[in-house]
């Protein structure tokens, strides 16, 4: 099991960026393609006009898209829960950027390599938790074991409440559950907000199918990223 998952709690979030500061720093991401990103929406509520801030990574999903379309095996589902990448293997045909429900797979210009949050990997190995948590100023991004992750969103789910707020834990049900889970205002859709935006069954589907005929069929880069470049075109077709 994973030492750290995390636990955002949207309703106390500032917005002040530093979650995304240290992510970048610690893992030396490449300019343009960030692996958190903080985002602000300012909506309508019940309560007047209302603004939130939205920290937004790769969710770690207990079911990952991206790893069931990747067509050599550059992305895989770890034993201790996260979703890991290798760059060694990627041949940059972008179709886990098209099937990450949440927008989270990014794409290096440079390297022409898909980049993504690997939840502090390294960090984790020597016992400490993901860099994106020690900073945050308010405790509205926590490292929290995964076990131990709803009993934390209970707690804060309590605290909203007593502030009048009507928040909502979101674990990915719909996706195998995530490491990554969020305390979201009920009611109010956020368009940077992981609510609604489950996998395709449709390229569940099609990937079952094509990915062994790739690796059997075709094999190789070559293969590969043929294949994911008509994958590419059928989803554009169902759209």
């Amino acid at each position: 099991m994973p030492k750290y998952g995390i636990l955002v709690d949207v309703s106390s979030c500032l917005g002040c960026k530093s979650c995304a500061l240290s992510c970048k720093y610690e893992n030396n991401v490449p300019a343009g393609v960030p692996w958190l990103k903080v985002e602000d929406e300012v909506l309508s509520v019940s309560k007047g006009v209302q603004r939130f801030s939205f920290p937004m990574g790769c969710l770690h999903c207990g079911e990952p898209s991206c790893a069931k379309v990747c067509p050599v095996g550059a992305i895989t589902k770890e034993t201790d829960g996260t979703v890991q990448r290798n760059p060694e293997k990627c041949v940059g045909c972008k179709y886990c950027l098209s099937a990450c429900p949440f927008g989270q797979s990014r794409f290096d210009n440079l390297t022409q390599k898909a980049e993504k949050c690997n939840l502090c990997q390294d960090r984790q190995a020597r016992g400490e938790a993901p860099a994106c948590t020690v900073n945050c100023p308010v405790k509205a991004r926590m490292a929290v074991a995964p076990d131990k992750l709803k009993e934390e969103a209970e707690k804060r789910l309590a605290q909203t409440k007593k502030l009048g707020l009507n928040y909502t834990l979101y674990n990915g049900q719909n996706v195998g559950g995530t490491q990554v889970a969020y305390l979201v205002p009920e009611g109010v859709s956020l368009k940077t907000g992981p609510q609604g935006k489950e996998r395709s069954g449709t390229v569940g589907v099609w990937q079952d199918v094509i990915k062994p005929v790739a690796k059997a069929g075709l094999g190789g880069v070559v293969g590969a990223v043929a294949i994911a470049g008509v994958l590419n075109a059928r989803k554009k077709e169902e759209n």
